[in-house]
């Protein structure tokens, strides 16, 4: 199965936002805000609706910062990934289903060393943006 899903990076003063996972398969590790992308729903409107129903917040999404294909997961699946940068437009407007915080990028890289982060580009995506390094050039990352 292909799976399609969309991924948030958002940057507040305390850090980046991360939720805490709950599937069986990644329980208890932190990742972007994301999922999958529905039936006849744009990419930009699936970012916005999955940051919505798992942390609360609003967001505005204009700028995909990378696409990350992954030929096969844990699952056996094979995921393409669009990470977008996205800004909150406001005070949670919603309960969320996931637990979440603004994590800083040192607990981002203690929590990469402990295997509590899902996904093996979050590390490398978010630290590059904390440091004003990222490449917009390399927006396909092939991860095996």
């Amino acid at each position: 199965m292909i799976a399609v899903v969309c991924s948030a990076v958002i940057q507040g003063e305390e850090g980046f936002l991360l939720v805490k996972e709950f599937k069986p398969e990644c329980k208890d590790k932190w990742g972007l805000p994301g999922g999958k992308l529905e039936e006849n729903e744009s990419l930009s409107s699936c970012v916005r609706r999955e940051v919505l129903e798992e942390t609360g917040f609003t967001v505005i999404s204009d700028n995909l910062l990378c696409v990350v294909n992954k030929p096969v997961t844990s699952e056996k699946n094979s995921v393409v990934k669009f990470i977008f940068k996205c800004e909150i437009a406001g005070n949670p407007t919603s309960k969320a289903a996931h637990e979440y915080n603004f994590i800083s990028i040192d607990k981002i890289k203690s929590l990469d060393s402990e295997d509590k982060l899902r996904g093996a580009e979050i590390l490398e995506i978010l630290e590059s943006i904390h440091n004003n390094t990222f490449d917009k050039a390399l927006i396909l990352r092939t991860i095996n």
